[in-house]
């Protein structure tokens, strides 16, 4: 499994990635969930069947250059990322050859 993953910022007409890792803790749940004075109260969630999990990441570094949507749709050697088949950000896995090539963009 890979365990880095990108963080996407809006910026200035630009999207900005971020560089980040995974943390070797295992997810959990949200506590916010159960509690009832958080924003993020859910009545639907149960301890044994909870909501929403807690990924913890850890920050690696900024992208030295910024690499653009356009960019990253316009280069052929990105093959499989989501980004190219779809217009819109999310979660999305990234195979390990279209990651090394972002990271190649950047430098």
């Amino acid at each position: 499994i890979f365990s880095d993953c990108f963080f996407c910022i809006f910026k200035f007409l630009m999207f900005i990635f971020i560089w980040l890792s995974l943390n070797a803790v295992p997810f959990y749940p949200d506590p916010t969930q159960f509690d009832l004075s958080s924003d993020y109260y859910d009545a639907k969630a149960t301890s044994d069947k909870p909501r929403w999990v807690v990924v913890e990441v850890t920050y690696q570094s900024h992208l030295n250059k910024l690499v653009s949507l356009k960019d990253i749709k316009a280069n052929n050697n990105i093959t499989e990322i989501a980004l190219k088949k779809g217009g819109r950000l999310s979660i999305m896995p990234v195979t390990k050859n279209d990651w090394d090539e972002i990271i190649k963009m950047a430098q």
